[in-house]
């Protein structure tokens, strides 16, 4: 039998008991050899895939949305590991911009038939504490920061992906702040807000930097030049309007690395994931998929 592992987040969005059965009842039907991992905690995904890679378990199955996915990957990169995602989360961009469906049985079906791929990550190193985090979509930096970090668990299990506009709007009108320092491949720029982007997708089937894509080894970036509520209204609908957002005050640029001095909040794949000053770093061909 082949051994997989099954980490899931219960309190994803779209996860039940139901679902996981019948996952486990699919994966032993296709003669898999399956250890169950369940995160009650923080960085219990994490610690999981730490168990899988001492185990030497060769495919590791997450069942939960993009942030239980990020966590769990964060020992994984450049591992030998096969990476599946069934997306049970509340906004699922990653599962989206690999093509995975919606469908559980479809999604599950793609660990049978799927091909494997080599995906590109980023990896943040924050200046201060030396600490290194990886991301697969994208990384935010202020008001996009601001925004996630404003948002919490309850308010997520109750309203949804609409949480995050929700969180969007309350943070429009108080955000406030200090100037930035990127540089973009050497190239200096100041602004107040920033996306580094990793994949075409935003918060679900928005497509912001349209051209980016987890498997090409580049971020496409937007730097904010201007302390502005109006020009991030500006992004957003663009957005929605399927336009590419392109407007005085607003750089964008592709990039392998970006040095970002200052003080300002960074999220990684929805994920508050602490303060800047940092290092961004493009990994290439980091992780194994299958989709």
């Amino acid at each position: 039998m082949r051994k997989a592992a099954l980490i899931v987040n219960p309190a994803s969005g779209r996860s039940s008991r139901k679902k996981i059965d019948f996952v486990l009842n699919f994966l032993k039907e296709k003669e898999f050899e399956v250890t169950c991992f369940v995160t009650n905690n923080q960085l219990d995904a994490k610690h999981f895939s730490i168990k899988c890679l001492n185990k030497r378990i060769e495919t590791i199955i997450i069942a939960g949305g993009d942030g239980t996915i990020n966590e769990a990957i964060q020992p994984l990169i450049f591992s030998n590991c096969r990476i599946a995602i069934l997306p049970l989360g509340t906004v699922n961009v990653l599962s989206k911009e690999l093509g995975i469906p919606n469908s559980l049985k479809r999604a599950l079906n793609l660990i049978i038939e799927g091909k494997e791929k080599k995906i590109t990550a980023g990896k943040i190193v924050l200046t201060l504490s030396g600490e290194t985090r990886y991301f697969l979509l994208m990384a935010g930096i202020g008001f996009d920061a601001e925004v996630v970090f404003s948002n919490n668990e309850k308010l997520k299990k109750f309203f949804g992906r609409f949480s995050y506009i929700i969180s969007g709007f309350k943070t429009l009108f108080n955000f406030s702040q200090e100037e930035i320092i990127f540089k973009v491949d050497g190239e200096e720029f100041s602004g107040y807000s920033a996306l580094i982007s990793n994949s075409s997708r935003y918060g679900g089937n928005f497509k912001i930097t349209k051209a980016a894509s987890i498997f090409e080894p580049d971020f496409h970036s937007l730097i904010l030049e201007r302390n502005s509520s109006i020009d991030i209204i500006k992004i957003f609908f663009s957005s929605f309007l399927k336009f590419h957002p392109a407007f005085e005050g607003l750089q964008f640029k592709i990039a392998k690395e970006i040095k970002i001095e200052g003080n300002a909040k960074i999220q990684c794949d929805g994920e508050f994931a602490g303060n800047t000053p940092c290092e961004i770093k493009i990994v290439p061909q980091a992780l194994t998929v299958i989709c």
